[in-house]
């Protein structure tokens, strides 16, 4: 098992909702029939008005990423392949391979696939029970954090909510339907391990934009973060180091 961080320049596209030019529109993918906004059931997604769509990005050059996530779905049924090639028209694959859908979040690892550097990546869906929604495909490379004791100790999940106002000023809250996870994280390692996660932390401070996390390699889940900006250390025995770590999901769909 293995923890996976995907952050600052390892995240090479986040393709997001609500902004079609985000989507690379070339064979099955977005097109003009596409909605800019969405009030479907999961608020923030945006809906391709089709059971079959190909989510498509282009990394402008040749990059071999090592997991592609997708955020905010209603992807149940049907079959998904993630895709790459040097062709926009994707008419010569590099990669083809299938993808185990889960909710609220799926990924693919991609470290093993081999050969996977290529410029133009999609997410296929054929056959979705509904018209599609997708919050966002994010391409990544990653840091793996392994063999070192980590534990959580509390999860808690909040349903996400936005607010707004009635022409008379009332106070309007309405449900997104996107569920908000956080956990409380300790890890304990050397010094070494620290520095990974305090370099996270310093990366999250430069760079705009949420941490990618898989809490565990083999499991199908994959999170935004809001990761904070300060980690707390404390010393244990035979030089090790314990890192606490409240990690604190954000509700992915828009920038």
């Amino acid at each position: 098992m293995a923890v996976l961080l995907a952050y600052g320049p390892q995240i090479l596209s986040r393709a997001v909702s609500g902004a079609v030019s985000g989507w690379l529109a070339v064979g099955t993918a977005l097109s003009g029939t596409v909605p800019q906004h969405n009030d479907g059931m999961l608020g923030l997604a945006t809906q391709a008005n089709e059971i079959t769509v190909a989510f498509a990005v282009d990394l402008g050059s040749a990059l071999a990423p090592d997991l592609l996530g997708f955020f905010n779905h209603n992807i149940t049924s049907g079959v998904v392949r993630v895709q790459a090639s040097n062709a926009s028209d994707f008419s010569a694959l590099i990669v083809d391979e299938l993808v185990s859908v889960a909710s609220p979040n799926f990924w693919k690892d991609l470290r093993a696939v081999t050969p996977r550097t290529a410029r133009y990546w999609q997410g296929l869906v054929t056959g979705n029970a509904n018209a599609v929604k997708l919050g966002e495909l994010v391409v990544a490379q990653v840091t793996a954090i392994a063999s070192y004791q980590w534990e959580y100790t509390d999860t808690r999940d909040y349903l996400e909510y936005n607010y707004g106002t009635t022409d008379l000023g009332a106070l309007v809250r309405r449900k997104q339907n996107i569920v908000v996870r956080s956990r409380e994280v300790r890890w304990v390692g050397p010094d070494t391990l620290a520095e990974t996660l305090q370099a996270v932390s310093d990366y999250a401070g430069l760079f705009p934009g949420p941490v990618i996390f898989v809490p565990d390699d083999a499991v199908n889940d994959i999170w935004f973060l809001d990761w904070p900006e300060d980690i707390t250390r404390t010393q244990v025995i035979d030089n090790r180091q314990a890192v606490q770590i409240r990690l604190q999901e954000q509700s992915s769909g828009a920038l």
